[in-house]
């Protein structure tokens, strides 16, 4: 599935598909669908994988190559065992440092397990085939809501509970 696709899909659940009579542009709709794989992301992120090197003399290790982040699940040090060897880590502002007694030589191979944000454009999608139909029937709720610039986080889609105030 690619934009076109999802956007095709979301115009059939708004009822929206008369081209000469469209409430949504494409633009809109894209801006929203957009929203929706950030979500996704963040609740379900495209698992990864990147091998990084360490520093001589440092226990950190910076994460500004990983495009896309959202969260680090494991860290693999020293690679290549098996059974594989996760060590305790701490993130803070892009920096990983490994939780060891020992600081490891530099040059060396640490493997980060790490999750990161969906793609969805014209071409290419890295939602997996049980989550394209994460949409649920209806237009999603940001197209519902008609208060300030950004629906409160609790509003959901059509024929639900929503956190709006009327």
């Amino acid at each position: 599935m690619n934009l076109s696709e999802m956007r095709t899909r979301v115009r059939r659940d708004l009822h929206d598909e008369d081209p000469e009579n469209q409430r949504w542009t494409d633009d809109e709709l894209d801006r929203h669908i957009e929203r929706a794989v950030r979500e996704l992301s963040l609740a379900i992120p495209l698992e990864a994988k990147a091998t990084l090197d360490t520093s001589e003399g440092s226990r950190d290790i910076s994460l500004a190559s990983l495009s896309d982040l959202v969260a680090v699940e494991a860290v693999e040090y020293p690679v290549d065992k098996y059974p594989p060897s996760y060590i305790p880590f701490s993130l803070w502002a892009g920096t990983l440092t490994l939780l060891m007694d020992a600081t490891p030589p530099g040059g060396q191979s640490v493997n980060i397990y790490y999750g990161e944000m969906h793609t969805l454009d014209a071409t290419t999608s890295t939602i997996a085939p049980p989550w394209r139909n994460w949409w649920p029937p209806g237009p999603p709720p940001t197209l519902l809501w008609s208060g300030p610039a950004s629906p409160p986080i609790a509003s959901t889609w059509a024929g639900r509970t929503s956190g709006a105030t009327t």
